[in-house]
């Protein structure tokens, strides 16, 4: 009997061994289900990119009163800023020339200043596949000339184009293809404001500059001008990245089709433009 008990004692201590064992050893690795045990993860900072445009190309992007940037295609940044959050944006500005310097250099990552699409960019740069918009380019001529509603009515008539744009590449291109009476096309260094100042003062028959531009020239400088109503293209405008930001441009591309169908891209437009240019379809 005093065997038997013996027995049972011996068994009784080696399952309680066993248990103090398996609780006092090294506690488990804390998951996520462990709640407060667990190490809380780091946010990873945000990735800053540097955004190269111009402080002087109202109302897509210019410095107003108070100092600071803003535009359209600003304000459509800083819309898509705030919808991805391990990315931020901040603003260097150029004159146009410099904006693909910058971006050639390296002190910029990508570039908006309501740019299409034309060969020897695309070759060197990576475009957005989604547009930022649509620019409307059209003709400005003085504002008694009604008679000039189109190219065809520039026939034989001079406007002012700077050599380096778009204008310059289509109507060339018109001349040649197109035209039975060459438009006669004369060349200025400037800004649009500047090109329509020029007609007014008789320089030129027309200017050629994006919708928004001549309406705006109309209504807040009271220039003596006025838009054609037949444009001369309509065309969509893009960022323009580094080559190397393809996940950048992808990811950009994807907030803003979020901007448009949501409306906050057509609400910024309206707000600057004066009417919906986010879409040509």
């Amino acid at each position: 009997m005093k065997r038997l008990v013996s027995i049972l004692l011996v068994v009784t201590f080696l399952f309680a061994l066993a248990a103090c064992g398996a609780s006092g050893g090294a506690s488990p690795t804390p998951t996520a289900a462990s709640g407060a045990s667990a190490a809380p993860s780091a946010t990873p900072a945000a990735v800053t990119y540097v955004v190269g445009t111009s402080g002087s190309f109202a109302p897509f992007c210019f410095t107003d009163t108070d100092g600071t940037l803003t535009g359209y295609d600003v304000e459509v940044l800083r819309a898509v800023d705030e919808r991805l959050e391990d990315v931020s944006f901040t603003f260097k500005t150029f004159d146009f020339d410099g904006l693909f310097l910058g971006l050639d250099g390296g002190s910029i990552d990508f570039i908006t200043h309501q740019l299409g699409k034309n060969a020897e960019r695309e070759s060197k740069y990576l475009y957005a596949n989604e547009p930022l918009g649509f620019t409307s380019m059209s003709i400005a001529t003085r504002a008694e000339d009604t008679d000039i509603n189109n190219v065809k009515d520039l026939e034989g008539r001079s406007i002012l184009i700077t050599a380096t744009g778009v204008p310059n590449t289509w109507l060339t291109k018109y001349n040649e293809e197109t035209a039975e009476t060459p438009v006669v096309l004369e060349y200025y260094e400037g800004d649009w404001v500047q090109g329509m100042q020029l007609v007014v003062s008789g320089s030129s028959d027309a200017t050629a500059a994006p919708a928004v531009n001549i309406d705006t020239a109309i209504k807040d400088m009271g220039l003596a001008v006025r838009r054609a109503p037949d444009p001369l293209y309509t065309v969509d405008v893009f960022f323009i990245y580094a080559k190397t930001h393809t996940a950048l441009r992808d990811r950009i591309d994807a907030v803003l089709k979020e901007l448009k169908a949501d409306g906050t891209l057509s609400a910024i437009s309206r707000q600057f433009l004066g009417d919906d240019y986010t879409s040509l379809t």
